[in-house]
């Protein structure tokens, strides 16, 4: 699977997006096996709700990627081994990510889709 543009973050679902940008941290090894990953401060870094971050959770989990942790969250642990968790904060350098840059279009759909009518209808 290719990695995502900076592009395709800003226009796909919240849930893929994030998804897509932890499980490319914990495939090439930016996140430390046994980091817990919790909901809420994963949606304060995302600047988004904690659905999609439950979502995204949810399916990495369904991947493989992470495991549950004693109902508290997750644990990075790709391999499926033992580990000790790790409580430290999730930030943008570990995610290999500039923290200037806005990770999530928060603004309402409605003025999303009138920009991308008005720059599909400016290439007419």
């Amino acid at each position: 699977m290719r990695s995502m543009t900076a592009e395709d973050y800003r226009t796909a679902s919240r849930y893929a997006m994030i998804r897509q940008l932890l499980r490319d941290a914990i495939v090439n090894g930016e996140v430390a096996q046994g980091l817990v990953l919790l909901e809420a401060p994963l949606a304060e870094l995302f600047g988004t709700s904690r659905v999609p971050v439950r979502k995204a959770l949810d399916l990495l989990h369904k991947e493989g990627l992470i495991s549950r942790f004693d109902g508290r969250g997750y644990l990075v642990n790709p391999k499926g081994v033992e580990v000790e968790p790790l409580w430290l904060a999730v930030t943008h350098k570990q995610l290999g990510l500039d923290s200037s840059e806005e990770l999530v279009d928060t603004r309402p759909l409605g003025e999303r889709m009138f920009d991308e009518i008005g720059s599909a209808l400016s290439t007419c």
